[in-house]
Parts: structure tokens; C-alpha cells; sequence
């Protein structure tokens, strides 16, 4: 599932689209057996227009938003990995990641173009991220490695009929990652980008790392750390623009021991790029994934737990 203005969207194993609507602060339930749904799996990366997933047979596809349609093949790609768009001068361009378990590799696609790779030949790309700029947006690559994770910059120059790709930068390189580590990122308005990552810090500290990538890609210093109790996996973390600030959405243990229950905790990233105002909003004993969008007034959050999706409506404050 992905959250929207609109509501909940979410991919069948059939590869449908359905929207849970949002009526103002409730939600309309789908009336679908559970068995049409995986027990987990990544949503859609959204669009105005579209729905961009990965199938579990290992292919990139995207549908019309709005329609009951199983939609259309783009190219192959690694089951059980997330999408992220960018709509750029009316095209949406995405990037997945792709390959064999051995080396996956970050790729980026926009429609009437081959898809490029934004990663090398033995690269373990385990997660990629596409975040907003001006005139063109960047694309972040985590790798996986034994020990070190490098975090790679690549902008991704759109035009209305070609992508050209920048020079491929790390920018900074973390402590090992797991399968399931993901990273989020948001663009920022004076052309830096705020990244978020939950990981190891070291081999007995595990936390949420989130620092400001300058425009050009160089980071200042080391990462501020938010600890958690204990580590977890997955470890799910969102970051999106909301009611006129940066809010970041995360999940962590409540307390330093196995199986610890968990707390769905939102924080606003203050004007010195801390994290302020932390407020937990749900608590469960696990979280497989979380996701937040913006909406009028407020913001929809869309979370799975507890062998079931939920949806709420957030007010600003």
C-alpha cells in the first residue's frame, strides 16, 4: 500500500490497483479477500497520473490511477523492492532497482527511453531514492556491503524527450546495511536534500541517521543520530513535506529487548535540521511498512500491522 491525497492505494497479486477512498477523516474499506493481497511487499511509487510497482515475479509495471487495470510491463526488476517518481516536465520518471541477488544494480526510466543504470556492474544496490530538485532531480543509491554501505549521488538531467545522467558521487558511506534497509530522502527549498536511514551505527548501536546533502552532494560533518532501544528489521522510516514544514515518520522498539512491541513516532525537523516535537501515534508488536502523503489540511498515514493495513487522517497542528 501507498497512502495519497486520495486515500490508500494498493497492489493485488494479481497486479490491480485499488484505492481505499478517503471520505474527509474516514476511509472506504475494500471489499476484497486477503488472500488477493501478499502478507508483505512494497507499494506503489505514485504519480498524479499513475502507479509504478514491482510485480513478485520480478517486473516493473505501471497503471493508470483511477482504474481497476492490471495495467502494463516496463522492464524487469527485483521482487521485493520499492519504486520512487518524479514527475519532471510532465514525465514521470522512475527509478527501481533491478538484476541478479548477487549484484542488483539502480536503474532510472522515464516513457520513450531505455532504462539507464544509475549503479555499476558489481554494485548491491538494496535501495533507491529519487528527491526533487532544480531543474533536475538526484537519484540516492544505498548499497549493501559486508561492513561498509556507500550512499551514491547521481542528478538525473530530463529533457521532454531524453535522461542524461551526472557523474556518479558517494557522498557518504554508513556502517553495514540489511536486505530491507531502506532510505528516504526529501528535497529541500534552498536546493539540499535531507536524507533518512535507519541503521546500525555500530555493532551494539542501532538508530535513525538523517542529515543535509548540499546541492552539489558534499555532507558537512558526521550524520546526527537518533539511538533506538534496540535494532529491528525492517525498520521503516518516510519523510515528506507537510503542513508548511519537514516531518519524518519512524518506526522504533519501545524498549531494549526481543520481540519488544513498537511505536509509530512522527518528529518535525527544526529550521537547524534537528529533530523536534517527537509524538508517538500508534503503537503495535510490529510494523512492516509505513507511508505518510500530504493532504489538504493535514496529511493521509497508511501503515500495515498486525496482519492488517490501516489508514488515518493527520490535522496540522
Amino acid at each position: 500500500m501507498t497512502a495519497s491525497d486520495a486515500g490508500v492505494v494498493f497492489v493485488t497479486l494479481d497486479d490491480r490497483v485499488l484505492v481505499a477512498r478517503r471520505r474527509e477523516q474516514s476511509f472506504d474499506a475494500l471489499g476484497e479477500p486477503p488472500e488477493v493481497f501478499a502478507k508483505y511487499g512494497r507499494g506503489p511509487g505514485l504519480s498524479r497520473t499513475h502507479a509504478y510497482w514491482i510485480a513478485p515475479r520480478g517486473e516493473l509495471r505501471r497503471a493508470p490511477l483511477g482504474r481497476n487495470s492490471a495495467g502494463s510491463s516496463v522492464a524487469s526488476a527485483r521482487s521485493g523492492t520499492r519504486v520512487s517518481v518524479q514527475t519532471v516536465l510532465g514525465r514521470d520518471v522512475v527509478a527501481y532497482v533491478a538484476g541478479p541477488d548477487e549484484h542488483p544494480r539502480a536503474f532510472v526510466w522515464a516513457d520513450g527511453n531505455e532504462p539507464l543504470a544509475l549503479s555499476e556492474d558489481a554494485s548491491t544496490a538494496l535501495s533507491v531514492e529519487l528527491v526533487a530538485g532544480s531543474p533536475h532531480p538526484r537519484a540516492l543509491v544505498l548499497e549493501g556491503g559486508l561492513g561498509l554501505s556507500p550512499l551514491h549521488q547521481r542528478t538525473v538531467r530530463v529533457t521532454k524527450r531524453h535522461l542524461n545522467l551526472g557523474p556518479d558521487e558517494v557522498v557518504w558511506v554508513g556502517p553495514g546495511a540489511q536486505p530491507l534497509t531502506e532510505l528516504s530522502a526529501l528535497g529541500l527549498a534552498d536546493g539540499r536534500a535531507a536524507v533518512f536511514l535507519a541503521v546500525s551505527r555500530d555493532i551494539t548501536r542501532f538508530g535513525l541517521a538523517y542529515f543535509p546533502l548540499e546541492d552539489g552532494g558534499a555532507l558537512r560533518g558526521e550524520p546526527d543520530w537518533r539511538l533506538y532501544p534496540n535494532g529491528i528489521d525492517p525498520a521503516p522510516v518516510v519523510a515528506e513535506h507537510l503542513c508548511g514544514g519537514d516531518y519524518v515518520f519512524y518506526v522504533l522498539p519501545t524498549e531494549a529487548m526481543p520481540r519488544s512491541p513498537q511505536e509509530l513516532r512522527v518528529a518535525r525537523r527544526g529550521s537547524t535540521g534537528q529533530l523536534e516535537h517527537e509524538e508517538i501515534l500508534v503503537r503495535s508488536r510490529a510494523f512492516n511498512d509505513i507511508s505518510v502523503a500530504a493532504a489538504g489540511g493535514g496529511a493521509v498515514l497508511s501503515w500495515t500491522a498486525d496482519r492488517r493495513t490501516w489508514g488515518a487522517f493527520i490535522s496540522c497542528p
